[in-house]
C-alpha cells in the first residue's frame, strides 16, 4: 500500500463526511480553543500515564503526570477563558481599524491580519507569567488528589509509613 493511496483516502473521506466537514468548520472557527482541547485530552490520559509507566523513579513519574495535568488543566481553561475574549476585542478593534478612513488599516485585509497576529501574541505575553505559575501551584494539590484515589504511588508514603525521615526539599 502506497502513502499516496493512504492519503487520498483520507482525504476522500474528509471531503465526502458531512460530520468531519463540520468538526473542521467549528475548528476553523477557535483553532486555539480547538488546539487546547485535543491538547487537554493527551495531556491527561496518555502523556501521565507514558510518564508513570517509562518513569523508574516513584516520584519523579508522579510529579511528571501532575505536572502533564496541570498544564492541561491550565491551558484549556486559559484559552477558553482569557484568550476567547481576548480574541473578540482584536477581532472588533480590527473591524473598527477597517472602517476608519484615512488609516493604513482601512479596507487593506492582509495588514489588518498581521495587525490581529501580532496584536494576539502581544497581549498573551503578560498572560504567560500567570499562567505558568497557576500551573506550578496546581501540582502538590493535584498529587495529592491523585494519590488519594490511588492512581499514582509515592516512595516518599512508604518511607514515612516505615518510619523514615523525609525531606521536603527539592
Amino acid at each position: 500500500m502506497s502513502v499516496d493511496k493512504v492519503c487520498q483516502g483520507i482525504a476522500g473521506y474528509i471531503n465526502k463526511s458531512q460530520g468531519a466537514q463540520n468538526a473542521l468548520k467549528k475548528v476553523s472557527k477557535n483553532p486555539a480553543l480547538a488546539g487546547a482541547a485535543s491538547s487537554f485530552i493527551l495531556a491527561t490520559t496518555l502523556r501521565p500515564a507514558t510518564v508513570m509507566a517509562i518513569t523508574p523513579n516513584k516520584d519523579d513519574a508522579k510529579y511528571g503526570a501532575c505536572s502533564s495535568i496541570s498544564a492541561a488543566v491550565v491551558e484549556l481553561v486559559g484559552s477558553y477563558a482569557l484568550f476567547k475574549p481576548m480574541n473578540k476585542m482584536i477581532e472588533k478593534s480590527a473591524e473598527q481599524l477597517s472602517n476608519l478612513k484615512g488609516s493604513i488599516y482601512y479596507k487593506n485585509p492582509a495588514l489588518l491580519n498581521s495587525y490581529k497576529s501580532v496584536t494576539n501574541r502581544v497581549a498573551k505575553l503578560p498572560l504567560t507569567f500567570a499562567t505558568s505559575l497557576l500551573r506550578f501551584s496546581m501540582v502538590y494539590p493535584l498529587s495529592l488528589m491523585l494519590g488519594a484515589m490511588g492512581i499514582v504511588k509515592s516512595s516518599q508514603k512508604k518511607d514515612q509509613q516505615n518510619g523514615k525521615k523525609v525531606s521536603a526539599k527539592a
